[in-house]
């Protein structure tokens, strides 16, 4: 299934810039060094809003979990990058009485010390 809306979705800058590629955030650290491996840092936060919107969200593999907060979607695939690829989970949310997703967060698969964090 394809996340509905998914054309309109919204990836804030500041969950890209100061979070996810943020290596001095003490939660977002490991997620920032790995995102860094594939080739992204807060100076090209834009291009892993790119690659996220042009290269996850039109897939049709999204998986629909329960969340108190609306519907939440999970994908799971590559995510090639300026510089390398990996596998990459990347979880969005449509809000109870909203119809657009945002992004909630990303990481790499199979990391547990980065999934948690």
């Amino acid at each position: 299934m394809r996340i509905p809306g998914a054309e309109r979705a919204v990836i804030a800058p500041e969950e890209l810039r100061d979070y996810l590629l943020d290596e001095s955030h003490d939660v977002g650290q490991p997620k920032a060094r790995f995102f860094a491996r594939l080739g992204y840092d807060r100076e090209n936060w834009q291009q892993l809003g790119a690659d996220l919107r042009n290269q996850h969200l039109i897939l049709d593999s999204a998986r629909e979990v329960p969340s108190t907060w609306g519907r939440r979607f999970i994908l799971e695939a590559l995510l090639t990058g300026p510089v390398s690829g990996g596998l990459v989970r990347s979880v969005w949310e449509i809000g109870h009485g909203q119809e657009v997703p945002r992004l909630i967060t990303a990481y790499p698969i199979g990391h547990d010390d980065i999934e948690t964090a």
